[in-house]
């Protein structure tokens, strides 16, 4: 996927999304979070630090850090995309 659309295209933050996704549920948090943080940076940089799909990768990141028991490190993950989705939903 990296070799044929580039490291910084939005697939290629849904396939790390996708692998983190599987580790995940098999309990390899620890596994799971760089893939989430790239997949964030990437998405960040594809589509801007505003877009709705950056909300989901933040509540993604956030999932894995709760699991890590890492709360404290979630909450701002969190709060940010809830203002994210804020402002998508008073767009549309």
């Amino acid at each position: 996927m990296e070799t044929a659309r580039g490291p910084g295209h939005p697939h290629v933050a849904i396939a790390l999304g996708n692998l983190a996704m599987t580790y995940k549920k098999l309990g390899r948090a620890a596994d799971a979070l760089p893939l989430e943080q790239r997949a964030l940076q990437i998405t960040e940089t594809a589509l801007g630090p505003d877009h709705r799909t950056v909300a989901v990768v933040l509540q993604n990141l956030a999932l894995v850090y709760k699991m890590l028991g890492r709360a404290v490190d979630a909450l701002p993950l969190q709060q940010r995309a809830q203002q994210i989705q804020d402002r998508q939903g008073s767009k549309g």
